[in-house]
């Protein structure tokens, strides 16, 4: 029962009328008892006042009084099977909701007493009985996603239900049934706590918030949605992952902010505790960072002049590899100086905006150009020389290279001068002075991407 829809009433119980009517002659009691119904079957009462309320709203009143007596002690109607509460249950079984108990009073009399109770019936009319808690979240969820597509921005839903529920029951469950079918930030704006009729739920959602969200439920489909997104040009997107999925969602946005660091994505979780989910937020830092952008700008400039029609895919990446090399120079100063992880050396901007990089800003550079070709690449990491280091692994026709544009500048710089002593060469060939772990970077999601691209 909606103990809480009682609290408002307390004030009014202690103000309720409390008469004493003397003692008078018989026929004048004879009177009063004529002009006060009596009623001993709850379901009497329930007809009597739904007969009332009827007739108010004919009449365009928005509340009604009713007295009466009662073998039940209806001056108990604030606790748990109070004889109100069972009035409730038949109204309810009938399909009728929205009272809202406004005051009450008990009246003596010499030999028994009276009751007198005021309703308010503005809202009172016919509702939807649901079965249970369960029944009205799907309901509700139901409702939620019609107002939505119609592109409405708020929505009131009264039903009643055959089980007495705290509001606070039916809204997290209502919540839980969305998010199932892809829907996050469904706002509660406000609740009938100011009706006393129990079984009666009158709710208003705030859906301007309210949005579509991808269920991660398998690694591959959840790879391949994001490679959609970044195929319509959409760089910011949320994922919902329920904590007994069968994958590590954390691995696998961690892989794909890898295989397309260009664009500098951005993770962050946020979770309920007790929830059983985790909501991730996924963006590129491109509106925080206007390097990012400029560095997008430039690629398309540049594969403007050195890409033509007809082109082969490998020539498309040795007009790549050789651009890089010619007009980008490695950065030593900055990496004698161990620079700061946000410095631009480190980012595609900093090979091809300002012409100066370290390994990292090479293989960037790469993977941005790579991509725009439609061409699968990804930036690998490992050691070199012993110390760390960062180089591409590009598939063409089906077959893996890798590529070290870094180690194919020669240092210092020598203008014009372009080597290809590590252009599309195997593992093996790379292994005599490369070390890491190709499983880290080339697997199964890598393929997703061979497969977006071709």
């Amino acid at each position: 029962m909606h103990n809480h829809r009682y609290t408002k009433r307390v004030l009014a119980l202690a103000l309720s009328l409390m008469l004493w009517v003397p003692s008078v002659s018989a026929p004048v009691r004879a009177e009063a008892k004529a002009t006060i119904k009596t009623y001993n079957r709850y379901a009497d009462f329930a007809k009597a006042v739904m007969k009332e309320a009827d007739r108010a709203q004919k009449k365009k009143k928005k509340r009604i009084s009713i007295s009466f007596r009662s073998k039940y002690d209806f001056g108990d109607w604030y606790s748990d099977g109070a004889p109100i509460e069972k009035v409730y249950e038949v109204i309810t079984a009938k399909g009728y909701g929205g009272l809202s108990l406004l005051s009450t009073a008990t009246v003596w009399h010499e030999k028994d007493l009276s009751y007198v109770y005021d309703f308010k019936v503005s809202s009172y009319g016919k509702y939807k009985v649901l079965s249970d808690k369960n029944a009205a979240a799907s309901y509700v969820a139901g409702l939620v996603k019609d107002a939505k597509a119609k592109g409405k921005k708020s929505l009131r839903v009264r039903f009643l239900c055959k089980k007495d529920y705290d509001s606070d029951v039916i809204a997290p469950l209502v919540e839980k049934r969305l998010l199932k079918d892809g829907y996050s930030n469904l706002k509660l704006r406000s609740s009938n706590t100011d009706y006393t009729q129990s079984h009666f739920y009158d709710l208003t959602y705030d859906l301007s918030k309210l949005e579509k969200i991808f269920v991660a439920t398998g690694e591959k489909e959840t790879y391949r949605y994001l490679l959609s997104q970044l195929k319509a040009g959409k760089y910011s997107t949320n994922l919902l992952c329920y904590d007994d999925a069968p994958f590590d969602i954390e691995s696998l946005l961690k892989k794909f902010r890898y295989q397309f660091e260009e664009y500098r994505f951005t993770l962050n979780c946020s979770w309920v505790e007790g929830s059983g989910y985790k909501t991730y937020h996924v963006t590129s830092g491109m509106d925080e960072d206007e390097r990012i952008g400029l560095s997008f700008q430039k690629a398309d400039e540049i594969l403007a002049k050195i890409i033509t029609p007809g082109m082969t895919e490998e020539e498309k990446v040795k007009a790549i590899h050789d651009y890089l090399i010619l007009n980008c120079a490695y950065d030593e100063e900055a990496c004698d100086l161990d620079a700061p992880a946000e410095d631009s050396c480190y980012y595609a901007y900093g090979c091809l905006n300002e012409n100066s990089a370290v390994c990292n800003g090479y293989a960037e550079a790469f993977n941005l150009l790579a991509h725009k070709c439609n061409i699968p690449s990804t930036i690998v990491t490992g050691t070199a020389n012993g110390g760390g280091h960062a180089w591409n692994y590009v598939v063409l026709d089906g077959k893996g290279y890798y590529v070290d544009t870094t180690w194919d500048d020669p240092i210092p710089d020598r203008p014009g001068r372009i080597r290809e002593d590590y252009y599309l060469i195997s593992k093996e060939q790379l292994m005599e002075d490369h070390s890491w772990v190709e499983e880290d970077f080339i697997d199964s999601l890598f393929e997703e991407q061979v497969r977006f691209y071709q």
